[in-house]
C-alpha cells in the first residue's frame, strides 16, 4: 500500500470517530500509528517506509493506518494514547513521562554521555529492552512497550538574536526540558518548559530568546523564520523519544508472522530514521541556516569549557535524580545505563555509518536478548 495519512483532512469527527477505545486495539489487520511530528519530515517518511515494507512483507495481512501532525495524539497524549487503545504504536517522548517511567524516563536524561547518534541509538534500545529489568516492570504495568530505540542528532541553540559570548546567555530565558534543562542552567539561562511545536510563537512573542532543539526544528517548526544565531558544538545526544511505542496487548495479539515482520524491519528503521531522518537532515538544516544569513558557531572556547564542566557531573547528577525517583540502586543504575552506551561507542568507533554492522548488533545484542519479545 502507498503512503497514506488518512486523518483529520476528511474531518475531525469523522476520524475521531473512527479511532474511539470503544473500538478496542486492531489486533493483525491494521494497526494504527499516531505522532506529533508534521507529515513533512524524513522522521515519519521513512516510518511510513517502513510499515508499507512491513505490509509487502506480510502479502497484506498486517497494514497499518499513519496520524501525523498531532491529529491523534500529541506530544503529551500518545502514550495514554496507545495505553487506552486509541492508537496501537505511537512516537513516545520518554521524558515528559518521568511518573509512568521512572527508570526507562532517565535515559532520555543521558545528554552528555554519546556524540553519536547511531551508537546512542543502539544503547537505547539496548538499554530500554534487555538491560533495564526495572523498565520492563513498568512497560508491563503502563500495557506500553518499546519496540527498539531512536536517538536525534545532537541539540543546538537556536537564539532570535546573536550572543557573543556566554557571558550574554546569563538571565536569558529559553526553551529547555529535561537535561537541556541542566546545561541552560551551567550557561546561566533560564529553562522554560514549552512543546516543540510552540517554540516558534514564544520566540517571536519575546516569551522566550532562545530554543534548544534540533536543527530539522528551523524547517519542521519554522524556526528559521525567528532564528538569528545557531551555537552547535556537535556534542551531545538527543535520547528524548522513540517512534515505536505499541500496545502489550496489541502485539501479544499478533501472530507470529507479524511479529516476525515487524522485528525483521526493526533494525533497518532504526538505522534510516536516525541516519536519514536525524543525522542526514540535521546536516542539511545546519548548511540552509548558513546559506540563509543565519549565523552558526561553535560558541567558542568558554562555551566549550561549560560543556566540559556539565558533562563532568551529570553522573553524580543521574544518581541523584534516580535517588528522588525512588529507583533500588540508583548508583549502580545509572552505571549500568552508562556503561551500555559506553559499549555501543566502542561498538560503533569508526562505524558510524556501517548499516549493516549496527542492524547486525540490534539483532545479536537486543532482539535475540530482550525479555519482551519473548
Amino acid at each position: 500500500m502507498t503512503f497514506r495519512w488518512r486523518c483529520a483532512i476528511a474531518g475531525t469527527a469523522i476520524a475521531a470517530a473512527a479511532i474511539s477505545p470503544a473500538s478496542g486495539p486492531a489486533f493483525g489487520k491494521e494497526l494504527r500509528y499516531g505522532t506529533f511530528v508534521p507529515s513533512i519530515t524524513t522522521f515519519v517518511k521513512e516510518t511510513v517506509k517502513t510499515f508499507d515494507g512491513i505490509e509487502k512483507a506480510t502479502n497484506g495481512s498486517l497494514s497499518f493506518k499513519t496520524f501525523p501532525n498531532g491529529e491523534v495524539v500529541k506530544f503529551r497524549t500518545a502514550f495514554k494514547g496507545i495505553a487506552s487503545g486509541i492508537v496501537d504504536m505511537a512516537h513516545v517522548v520518554w521524558v515528559i513521562h518521568p511518573t509512568e517511567m521512572p527508570r526507562a524516563s532517565l535515559a532520555a536524561q543521558a545528554l552528555a554521555f554519546s556524540d553519536n547518534a547511531i551508537s546512542a541509538a543502539g544503547a537505547v534500545a539496548e538499554f530500554h529492552m534487555v538491560t533495564c529489568e526495572g523498565c520492563q516492570k513498568e512497560y508491563a504495568k503502563a500495557k506500553v512497550m518499546p519496540l527498539g530505540g531512536e536517538a536525534a542528532a545532537r541539540y543546538v541553540l537556536m537564539c532570535s538574536k546573536e550572543f557573543k559570548s556566554v557571558d550574554d546567555l546569563k538571565g536569558v530565558r529559553v526553551r529547555a526540558v529535561g537535561a537541556m534543562a541542566r546545561w541552560a542552567k551551567e550557561l546561566g539561562m533560564i529553562p522554560t518548559r514549552i512543546a516543540s511545536t510552540e517554540v516558534l510563537q514564544s520566540m517571536q512573542r519575546g516569551v522566550i530568546q532562545c530554543a534548544l532543539g534540533l536543527l530539522p526544528w528551523l524547517s519542521a517548526y519554522s524556526l528559521k523564520d525567528a532564528t538569528k544565531h545557531i551555537i552547535d558544538t556537535r556534542k551531545g545526544g538527543a535520547l528524548g523519544g522513540s517512534s515505536w511505542w505499541i500496545n502489550t496487548r496489541t502485539w501479544a495479539k499478533l501472530s507470529a508472522a507479524h511479529k516476525k515482520a515487524m522485528l525483521d524491519a526493526m533494525p533497518g528503521h532504526i538505522f534510516r530514521l536516525v541516519s536519514l531522518g536525524m543525522v542526514a537532515e540535521a546536516e542539511d538544516a545546519r548548511e540552509k541556516a548558513v546559506a540563509a544569513g543565519i549565523k552558526v558557531t561553535d560558541g567558542g572556547p568558554a562555551y566549550l569549557a561549560k560543556w566540559k564542566a556539565f558533562g563532568a557531573k551529570e553522573r553524580n547528577t543521574l544518581v541523584a535524580l534516580a535517588k528522588r525517583r525512588k529507583i533500588a540502586n540508583p548508583e549502580n543504575f545509572v552505571d549500568s545505563m552508562i556503561g551500555v552506551f559506553d559499549t555501543w561507542n566502542k561498538l560503533m568507533a569508526g562505524k558510524k555509518n556501517d548499516r549493516a554492522h549496527f542492524e547486525n548488533l540490534i539483532r545479536t545484542r537486543v532482539i535475540a536478548k530482550s525479555p519482551l519479545l519473548k
